[in-house]
């Protein structure tokens, strides 16, 4: 509906009609807002997705491994790794998102509910930031 809005809309730039334009100006940039925060809502889905897919063909392949009496720890090791690192990257794209939304529409209740969203998924980035060096820094050294 807002294409429709941008395209048909004569905006009438006399001075006696810009309050109005300036509003109508005020109204685009929320919705450019929304649709921007939208836009990395779902970016930051796909990045989830496509970690997950791609940690799913690691899987499948450490356990075909594993079937034919390979050594597979290593992979499973890299696997959380890899898993962890795009979960990371798509709970940033997240709170980027949640971030834009709540700037458009600032009550009370949605600072709040934006609070613990944030504070939720800071302690889950946390702990599997701190998780993922653990396990780089337990790494033996190559000999």
């Amino acid at each position: 509906m807002w294409i429709y809005d941008l395209r048909f809309t004569i905006y009438d730039l006399s001075p006696r009609a810009r309050p109005a334009y300036r509003k109508s100006s005020i109204v685009n940039r929320k919705s450019m807002l929304h649709h921007a925060s939208f836009g990395i809502g779902v970016l930051g889905v796909l990045v989830i997705v496509f970690g997950v897919a791609c940690g799913l063909v690691r899987f499948l392949r450490a356990e075909l491994k594993a079937a034919r009496g390979g050594e597979v720890e290593d992979d499973r090791k890299r696997l959380r790794h890899v898993l962890g690192y795009y979960l990371l990257l798509g709970l940033e794209f997240l709170i980027a998102a949640d971030i834009i939304d709540t700037l458009m529409k600032p009550s009370v209740q949605d600072l709040i509910v934006l609070g613990a969203i944030v504070l939720i998924r800071t302690v889950i980035s946390y702990s599997l930031n701190a998780e993922l060096k653990s396990e780089h820094q337990s790494k033996p050294a190559p000999s």
